[in-house]
């Protein structure tokens, strides 16, 4: 497990962060700084938190932990499952809150439909990487499997040069690829900005707006969000040919069809 974590600067504006006692909001920053493993998952065993978050605190018991713990699922901060005869816990968005250089896989099995983002050192001077490339958690588009690599060449943070051969880029880089390589470095704020951003605009819309912020030096993701603002209001260049469709209403196409009245 790596002894960094990111902690969001905004964490406390988050509402249902802020409807927590102090005592569980504590625990929810220690879960991710000294019991989450790299994926973001740990045994569910309120008896092991406490002796990881609370060593020191006498007073604290396991069915405080485990009140908390019910407090984060419905809060939709945690996952709970079972896996192999196990109880355990995932950070629900584990891949928005961090961005670390390397994660190594975790000995737990992840929840279904969730998809781990790992990369870490292998013997021989190799990198084994799976999924690196993709989001990661429950919204990844899989387009990468794993890699190793050997030989020189330049590195990245830890292990710096030794080799890593990378697979062929997918023909679109995702939006955090873009955006790092573009603008700058990821928070979990400005994650999840992109998410949702994803939702509003086509794909293509954005990298040129990523791309055309670059162009104009201005490494900016409220410039891009400007830019795509105007696009969606006057069309791409000025022109409202190439703005963005209105959704199609699929109920009333098909009573058209059936010579359905609309109003009946």
């Amino acid at each position: 497990m790596t002894n960094r974590r990111m902690i969001a600067g905004n964490i406390f504006e988050d509402d249902f962060i802020g409807s927590l006692s102090w005592f569980e909001r504590l625990l929810w920053i220690g879960i991710f700084g000294a019991v989450a493993d790299d994926q973001g998952r740990f045994l569910d065993a309120p008896a092991l938190v406490r002796s990881k978050v609370f060593l020191f605190d006498a007073k604290v018991h396991d069915d405080m932990i485990e009140q908390a713990l019910c407090k984060l699922v419905t809060g939709h901060k945690v996952i709970r499952y079972e896996a192999n005869g196990k109880r355990l816990v995932q950070i629900a968005k584990w891949w928005i809150y961090q961005t670390p250089s390397w994660a190594s896989p975790s000995k737990y099995p992840p929840p279904d439909g969730w998809v781990d983002r790992i990369k870490y050192h292998s013997t021989g001077n190799k990198i084994i990487k799976l999924h690196w490339d993709d989001l990661g958690g429950l919204h990844s588009q899989l387009h990468s499997g794993i890699e190793e690599g050997e030989g020189e060449g330049e590195g990245e943070g830890e292990g710096e040069g030794e080799g890593e051969a990378e697979a062929p880029p997918p023909d679109r880089p995702n939006i955090f690829t873009l955006y790092e390589q573009n603008i700058g470095i990821l928070t979990p704020m400005i994650s999840e900005e992109l998410i949702e951003t994803e939702k509003e605009f086509p794909a293509d819309w954005i990298e040129k707006a990523i791309k055309e912020a670059t162009k104009n030096n201005v490494r900016n993701w409220k410039y891009c969000r400007a830019i795509l603002d105007r696009w969606k209001k006057d069309g791409i260049g000025g022109d409202k040919r190439a703005s963005i469709p209105e959704p199609v209403d699929r109920l009333s196409v098909a009573r058209r069809v059936l010579g359905i009245n609309v109003n009946e």
